[in-house]
């Protein structure tokens, strides 16, 4: 029997020269059936965060604890079943050609009574339906944003501090860098830097466009940024004016 990840990767490749993020149909029976009312559509965007999306599929969390995947083309999401464990939780989503299979990391951070921490890591295969632990998550480090994908691998923005105090900060400028040899640290660039006090900025960028502009995201809005003039755009979503 055909993969649910196979499926979704042929449907993909039909459309990918039109509109390859939402291109892609599911109509396998892991998928829920029927429309999305408007209503939770709503509300998913109020109280979701981006994890990520490969070959047109979706990821969101809401509020960390529920984990959906979302196809966009046809309105349809699978919510995964639960990891088991009420920490926090930081998420990746990628695609794993090897085993045609989708796949959902989740970083588990678990606090004792002695404010001491360690991690555990899980993941989800769409083949399987099922999660599995992962081994060695160093538990010295703290993760605060999604995995981003990159050649086909998951990257976290990482931490040692235990916490961080931004009331203490004066933020006068942000800098924007590239890794411009994937895997090799110094060829770290600094792009540009951003200026008049943009103190939400922090983290990767969301997406680059060809004409150059930067899409950053915030939990409550979206900022554009042209490097080359040095101006800024703030996006609405139309239809969701009170995002």
């Amino acid at each position: 029997m055909e993969s649910e990840a196979s499926h979704l990767h042929q449907k993909r490749r039909k459309h990918t020269a039109r509109t390859p993020l939402l291109s892609s149909s599911v109509h396998d029976s892991n998928f829920e059936s029927g429309v999305l009312p408007g209503e939770l559509i709503t509300e998913i965007l109020l109280r979701l965060q981006f994890v990520g999306s490969v070959n047109g599929l979706i990821c969101v969390a809401i509020e960390e604890k529920d984990v959906f995947l979302w196809n966009p083309s046809i309105r349809n999401l699978k919510k995964l079943p639960s990891s088991g464990t009420d920490s926090f939780y930081t998420y990746g989503f990628g695609y794993d050609e090897l085993h045609d299979d989708y796949t959902v990391v989740v970083i588990m951070r678990i606090v004792g009574d002695d404010n001491s921490g360690y991690n555990v890591g899980k993941i989800y295969s769409l083949n399987s339906i099922s999660w599995k632990c992962l081994d060695d998550i160093q538990s010295a480090i703290q993760i605060y944003k999604s995995g981003g994908l990159v050649n086909g691998k998951l990257h976290w923005a990482i931490t040692n501090k235990v916490s961080i105090n931004y009331n203490d900060w004066v933020i006068l400028v942000v800098d924007v860098w590239v890794m411009k040899e994937y895997g090799v640290k110094k060829s770290w660039t600094k792009m540009f830097n951003i200026s008049d006090g943009v103190y939400y900025l922090f983290g990767p960028s969301f997406c680059m466009s060809s004409e150059g502009e930067f899409l950053f995201k915030n939990t409550s809005f979206f900022m554009i940024y042209n490097p080359h003039d040095d101006s800024k755009r703030f996006p609405r979503m139309s239809n969701y004016d009170h995002l």
